[in-house]
């Protein structure tokens, strides 16, 4: 029962988080470009 829950919970934050994913898709690639100088 609680591995039901954990799949519709991870489900509904998969659709909550794609969205802002592509509408944020150039400041997250300028952030990962930036983290990636840092760790170098």
């Amino acid at each position: 029962m609680i591995a039901v829950i954990i799949v519709v919970f991870s489900l509904l934050l998969f659709e909550w988080i794609v969205p802002i994913l592509e509408k944020n898709n150039q400041d997250l690639s300028n952030l990962l470009s930036f983290s990636n100088k840092f760790s170098e």
